[in-house]
């Protein structure tokens, strides 16, 4: 008996097909259900405080100065996201480490404008 590819028992008419299982009417894309549009409405990611929960203040302090993300944080603190005392000692020992460690060719003036500014935005509040 040759092999061949296309009578292969799966792929014939009405092969294992359970007609009272399988669906007789229009079919419809799953991009139309309402299970869908509840899904997409809903925020997928999360948010800085519940990564924060997740993977600790550290690790999150981390990613976004590793990425030079000095705005970001200004933001979270200004929204309250970065407020207890621990977490701004912390950060402002970390940014301290960034400019320890760094060169000021690789910050560039940009960055290191943005790190002056986020620890006097740490330490104005410390105070």
């Amino acid at each position: 008996m040759p092999n061949n590819r296309n009578n292969r028992p799966s792929q014939a008419a009405g092969a294992g097909l359970d007609p009272a299982v399988h669906h007789q009417g229009p079919q419809r894309r799953a991009v139309e259900a309402p299970e869908y549009l509840t899904y997409v409405s809903s925020d997928p990611w999360p948010t800085a405080s519940e990564i924060m929960d997740i993977f600790g203040v550290r690790f999150f302090f981390r990613v976004h100065l590793r990425t030079y993300s000095f705005k970001y944080l200004s933001e979270m603190i200004d929204h309250g996201i970065i407020a207890k005392r621990s977490q701004l000692l912390l950060l402002r020992g970390m940014l301290g480490k960034v400019k320890e460690n760094a060169a000021p060719c690789v910050l560039g003036e940009r960055h290191l404008g943005d790190i002056d500014a986020l620890e006097e935005r740490i330490r104005r509040i410390l105070e």
